[in-house]
């Protein structure tokens, strides 16, 4: 894999790759069983003028796989969300993996957060077993959200840096 992290802005943020990717991805029947029509709306996520503070394309050979916005409590030095979207044809292929263990590094090593955590709902199974590899398991919130007039659990994960620092749990360029 030759894998390529650009930090994307303005009319830089929707090429016409990124934008088919996206759209391939929330057509899909199953995004669309695993999220509520409220999550479903393509251009309140991505309008450029929505995104905050750093939005990333994942290239592989400068083919656009995935998409990922992180969200910050600046307040509490938190990374609050990590968000990544692995476009169809690209999924379990560890780009997911991949962006986890860059965001990690990143937020922990250069940009001094104290901690990074995350929401996932329970119908995600790809966001959990993910989320499970790499974070703690802090909570599970019961019967939390209703999706499709189901409701689902919702779990919370977390990691700080003191753990990250103790534990040095992954090498960003290792195979793992």
């Amino acid at each position: 894999m030759c894998i390529d992290i650009k930090m994307i802005t303005g009319e830089h943020c929707m090429t016409p790759a990124v934008k088919e990717g996206l759209d391939s991805l929330y057509n899909s029947l199953e995004y669309q069983n695993m999220y509520s029509p409220a999550y479903m709306d393509f251009s309140s996520y991505v309008a450029v003028d929505t995104w905050k503070e750093e939005n990333f394309v994942v290239y592989n050979q400068d083919v656009p796989v995935a998409v990922f916005s992180p969200k910050f409590d600046r307040t509490n030095n938190i990374v609050s969300a990590l968000c990544p979207k692995v476009f169809l044809p690209h999924q379990k292929m560890g780009y997911g993996t991949y962006i986890f263990k860059w965001c990690i590094k990143r937020y922990f090593e250069d940009k001094n957060f104290h901690k990074i955590c995350t929401t996932v709902w329970s119908n995600n199974l790809a966001s959990l077993v993910l989320n499970r590899k790499f974070l703690k398991e802090e909570a599970v919130r019961k019967k939390h959200i209703l999706v499709n007039g189901v409701y689902h659990d919702t779990h919370l994960f977390g990691l700080l840096y003191s753990d990250y620092e103790k534990q040095k749990l992954f090498d960003i360029f290792s195979g793992s």
